[in-house]
């Protein structure tokens, strides 16, 4: 009989479990549907741009150069492998990849709070966390792509400790370092692993310094092995300068030029947006971790340590909302642990479910109320326009469609912008290896250099189509970096290209204007007044064939 009683309440425990998963599974898949189409941006575009010729024997820092570190665009390429080069393709990658992360805070937060009840409130937490438009939930950024490997070093590094098994350190180093060269603000995360792991060993009854010494020396090679590999490569293929300067060094650079001032309004700003949405979920992380602390219990010191760090990743440069993702792991894991706190100080069957229903509700509805027309109401365009304004996106599909039939697939196109989604999307490949114009438009230390190398490669490669961006977020011009590569490509457009069509900037989703006569590129005087874009052909270019 007490056989029978004990399958009867293991089976209805694994009922629960299972009901659970399929909510939070739900629900992972329902606040996403409306926002994988969101049309890319440049970043995404950029990278999936560098991931296309990865997949074609390119190499980034050598025919391609952004500021970011490596990983993310042999991610955009490992992305290409699986779906078509679209919005809604690189979205729905994403948002697997990304339910990756939720399992690995699943186990992290069953393992570290030893409660499979911390865990499943965690993947709740994060489910709808990682969508919010706060942080940009929609966007596959890099700092979305690295919350997998910073999540994996921390739970192989909770791993190692509870086990004492030296391979969860080296691969908790290896997670770590991918992390970091994926996205350099990682780094802050890694230090609080580090020092997770110096602190849990140092107050273990076994502790000796021959102990700690090991568990270091296993974390480190890890990570140096596989910064060592990521190195050796860029070395070989001859590109190493280039590698260093814009993994780190114009990064540095870059938010050097930011106001501080703009910087403190626009972070505080961006914590608020957070908030509206959160606030319970974000109060329930931080009251129990205050609560643990004052108990003196190191579950509390893990959680307030973890979202610390964390923050501690969003402070370098300019407070993107997207800068915001990397949080979203701490936050999680937070309220895995305030939740099932709170759930385990009600008694009795009845109210346990009704309050744990209530709580859910509690993360649940807030952020979808707040933010209705983001999840359910308006069209991916609208969220687009409405989120980053008069910049491109919304129709930088149809102008791609427009490039990729008219030229054919060897044909080069210049962009003097920073508008590398129309690239990605039509799969024709840059007039210069400079596809971001921004970095030589403001007065970075070596702009006058790139301008001139862009230049030598725009004229060698004699672009059938010169795309000219009037929108000043998509050139960056500064007024203090030389304005000869603006002057040059003016020059060339008079005198090599003739103004073809116009895509103008308007509403929800902008027109395209085709251009048939002289009559009518006389007109276009009033355009250069508002945002659009000029799409100028290459005099005497051949009719594409395909």
């Amino acid at each position: 009989m007490e056989d029978t009683n004990n399958n009867t309440v293991g089976k209805l425990s694994k009922i629960k479990f299972g009901t659970c998963w399929l909510i939070i599974t739900l629900l992972y898949v329902l606040v996403r549907i409306n926002i994988i189409n969101i049309p890319l941006e440049r970043d995404e575009g950029l990278f999936g741009y560098i991931g296309q010729l990865i997949l074609n024997h390119g190499l980034p820092y050598r025919d391609a150069f952004e500021q970011k570190p490596p990983v993310v665009y042999y991610i955009y390429a490992l992305a290409l492998l699986l779906v078509r080069p679209t919005s809604s393709g690189i979205h729905i990658f994403l948002h697997l990849y990304n339910f990756l992360s939720l399992l690995a805070l699943y186990f992290l937060s069953k393992i570290y709070f030893r409660s499979s009840s911390a865990g499943l409130w965690a993947a709740l937490s994060y489910a709808i966390l990682s969508s919010e438009l706060a942080i940009q939930g929609f966007m596959a950024s890099s700092e979305m792509f690295l919350l997998l490997p910073i999540s994996l070093s921390l739970l192989f590094a909770v791993l190692a400790i509870r086990k004492s098994n030296l391979a969860f350190f080296i691969l908790s180093g290896i997670t770590g370092a991918l992390a970091c060269w994926t996205k350099q603000i990682a780094v802050f995360i890694v230090l609080f692993i580090l020092l997770y792991m110096i602190s849990s060993y140092l107050s273990s009854p076994n502790k000796t310094f021959i102990g700690i010494t090991k568990i270091l020396l296993a974390w480190c090679a890890g990570a140096l092995g596989v910064s060592l590999i990521i190195m050796a490569y860029f070395y070989h293929k001859g590109v190493f300068s280039e590698f260093i300067y814009w993994s780190f060094e114009h990064g540095m650079y870059y938010s050097r030029k930011a106001d501080s001032k703009y910087i403190v309004e626009y972070y505080f700003y961006q914590i608020k947006n957070i908030l509206i949405g959160n606030f319970i979920l974000i109060g329930v992380s931080l009251l129990f971790g205050f609560i643990g602390i004052f108990k003196r219990d190191k579950s509390g010191f893990f959680v307030l340590g973890f979202i610390a760090f964390s923050l501690m990743g969003t402070i370098p440069g300019y407070a993107y909302a997207h800068y915001f993702a990397v949080i979203a792991p701490s936050l999680a894991v937070g309220a895995g642990y305030g939740f099932s706190n709170f759930a385990d100080m009600i008694k009795g069957g009845n109210r346990k479910l009704a309050a744990s229903i209530l709580c859910a509700m509690l993360v649940i509805l807030p952020p979808i109320i707040v933010n209705s027309g983001y999840y359910f109401l308006e069209s991916p365009n609208q969220i687009s326009r409405d989120f980053y304004g008069y910049n491109p996106f919304p129709e930088s599909a149809e102008l791609a469609e427009y490039i990729a039939r008219n030229t054919n697939p060897d044909d080069r196109v210049f962009i003097f912008g920073t508008e590398p989604q129309i690239l990605f999307y039509s799969q024709r490949k840059s007039a210069t290896s400079h596809v971001a114009i921004y970095p030589l438009m403001a007065n970075f230390q070596r702009h006058e250099e790139f301008q001139r190398k862009a230049w030598q490669e725009i004229i060698s490669n004699s672009p059938k189509y010169v795309l000219f961006v009037n929108i000043p977020t998509s050139v960056m011009w500064d007024r203090k970096a030389s304005p000869w590569l603006l002057e040059q490509t003016l020059k060339m457009l008079e005198s090599d290209y003739y103004l073809e069509a116009v895509m103008v900037i308007v509403g929800e989703k902008g027109q395209l204007i085709a251009l048939s006569s002289v009559q009518d590129e006389a007109e276009t005087d009033k355009y250069w007044r508002q945002a659009a874009i000029f799409v100028y052909r290459k005099r005497n270019s051949s009719i594409p064939v395909h």
